[in-house]
């Protein structure tokens, strides 16, 4: 739907400049959405509870760093490979449903997002042994 009311805005129709142009909004409706959930950030206890175990603040800071390095991973993959992936994985989009917002079909969307997901495995390996 962006795509059509911004259609004035594409300067050439070449199959190049439409797919980078695609690629824009969809990345921006992307960027959109994650604000538009982002949490409301609430006070935490008055500090008077017990103060937390080591072990427990040792595993928030390990999920911490792996969830770091799953979102450099993520934002490392091209463009045509990160949006459907992110309308996937969070938006919870089906196939059909990215297909037609990127203009592609639902079989190129579910290879993109699988491509996605073995390029984010592929270097979580790599940065594991690197």
């Amino acid at each position: 739907m962006r795509a059509w009311r911004s259609i004035d805005t594409l300067k050439a129709v070449d199959d190049g400049r439409l797919c980078a142009w695609l690629d824009v909004i969809a990345r921006n409706t992307v960027i959109d959405a994650r604000r538009a959930r982002q949490l409301m950030l609430v006070p935490l206890d008055d500090g008077s509870a017990d103060p937390a175990d080591p072990a427990d603040l040792e595993t928030d800071v390990e999920s911490k760093l792996a969830l770091d390095r799953a979102l450099t991973e993520i934002n490392a993959l091209p463009a045509a490979l990160r949006v459907p992936f992110l309308l996937s994985v969070i938006e919870g989009r089906t196939a059909a449903e990215i297909g037609a917002e990127l203009g592609i079909t639902a079989v190129t969307v579910r290879q993109r997002i699988t491509r996605a997901r073995r390029s984010i495995a592929h270097l979580a390996v790599d940065q594991r042994l690197g």
